[in-house]
This record gives structure tokens, sequence and C-alpha cells, in this order.
């Protein structure tokens, strides 16, 4: 294992902008990798299990307001609804009030391949915040959630651009 290094001691609070970056950094690539490997063998991987999550967990009408929900393109999301479709684990049918736009839903064996993943994932994440106060780690998930939320907002984007 490689040796640690650190910008200020361990512990030790730092208000230095280039500290929160590093950190958010360090800890997204510890999430994928550990994340990454809770999902091993699950062939559509971590967008496909995003995409079974927001579709079990939102019920979006449509591909069109997955995509939106998701932040990818459509013509790759028909692809892997394709896969899960062709897995068993979601189902499309056509809208009657928008023959062109599809209803989605988790089929049965979805629903427990879904639950299956989210377990596995919940030992992943309790083994990556470990090191912290279980307290802290519900916190830190808390405000982590509550900040995507905003900054996915577009209103919020155009705010922190106008600042560059």
């Amino acid at each position: 294992m490689a040796a640690r290094t650190h910008a200020v001691p361990p512990g030790v609070a730092s208000d230095a902008p280039e500290e929160f970056g590093r950190a958010l950094g360090v800890v997204s690539r510890a999430y994928k990798r550990v994340a990454t490997g809770a999902l091993a063998g699950f062939a559509p991987g971590p967008r496909g299990y995003q995409a079974l999550a927001v579709i079990g967990r939102i019920q979006p009408r449509s591909q069109a307001e997955l995509a939106v929900l998701l932040g990818v393109e459509r013509t790759p999301l028909t692809y892997l609804l394709d896969e899960l479709e062709g897995l068993g684990l979601v189902s499309r049918v056509a809208d009657p009030a928008d023959r062109r736009a599809r209803i989605l839903s988790v089929t049965r064996d979805g629903l427990a391949v879904l639950a299956d993943l989210d377990a596995r994932l919940r030992r992943a994440e309790a083994a990556l915040l470990a090191t912290i106060d279980p307290g802290d780690g519900d916190r830190l998930r808390m405000l982590l959630v509550r900040l995507a939320e905003e900054v996915a907002d577009p209103d919020v984007q155009s705010a922190c651009l106008e600042g560059e």
C-alpha cells in the first residue's frame, strides 16, 4: 500500500479551497472503486444499477424523464434499457396517452436484483465509512445528497458559472 500523504495533518480541518476539492476527488474515487466491486457480476454495471434504482424508486413517467434524472443522453439510455429489459429486469410499454412514449417499470425479478444490489452497496458504503463515527457518516450522506440536488439545479449551475 502506498504511503499516505496529507496536505494538512489528519484530523485537522482546513478551509483551503484545494483541500475541499482534493477530499472530494479522493472520496469519489474510493466510492467508485468500492461500488464497482459491489456491483461485480451485474452486467449492466453501475449505470444499469442507477437506472434500475431510479425506475424502481422514483418511477419516472417516460424514458425522457429517466434520461433527465440520470443526466444521460436518450440514445445511450435506450441501449441500457434494452439490456435491462433483455435481462427481464424492467419492462417498457407504450403510454396510452402518448404512443411515442414508454412507461417504465421494474419487474418482479428486477426488484429482487435491486434488493440484492442495494444490500451489496450498503455493505460497500459501510466499509468505506467505517473509519468515521456512524452519525458523521449519516450526516455526510445527507449533506452530499442535498448538495447534489442543489448543484444539479440549472439555476444553481448558471449562478456558479457566472462567478468565473
